[in-house]
């Protein structure tokens, strides 16, 4: 009988052993309560690029994962991690929505300027046609 219960105690802390590893973990969810951007407004010249910063409230909010949206992509666009890229002359919005929808900012008012270098009559005469047509 002692053989048995000594081999049942072994048993029993064996097996609370292997399964006290097994216990669920439970991690606090901190949900997002706003976004905002950290400007209001940027001015680019064509062909740059700016990453693009958000406020998220709580700072510590679990998920800050962000949808990019451009007005108008003919003017400039947006990436998925928020970097915006002028493509020509003109004014734009950009929208950074939180992942579940809930949270909108789009107060970015992208205004896109051409800069030119001009060293020869022949490239103010271009500018001026480019100026003229708006940057296309």
């Amino acid at each position: 009988m002692h053989k048995f219960s000594t081999m049942f105690f072994i048993l029993a802390g064996l097996l609370m052993f292997i399964f006290s590893g097994c216990e669920k973990k439970t991690t606090q969810l901190i949900p997002l309560e706003s976004i905002s951007f950290t400007i209001e407004e940027l001015d680019l010249v064509v062909n740059t690029s700016e990453q693009l910063q958000i406020l998220f409230i709580p700072q510590n909010s679990s998920d800050q994962r962000l949808y990019w949206n451009s007005s108008n992509n003919d003017i400039a666009i947006v990436s998925s991690d928020g970097v915006v890229t002028a493509l020509k002359s003109g004014t734009t919005t950009i929208t950074a929505t939180s992942l579940d929808g809930s949270h909108v900012a789009s107060c970015i008012l992208l205004s896109i300027e051409n800069i030119f270098t001009i060293t020869t009559a022949e490239q103010w005469y271009e500018a001026v046609d480019i100026v003229k047509n708006n940057g296309d």
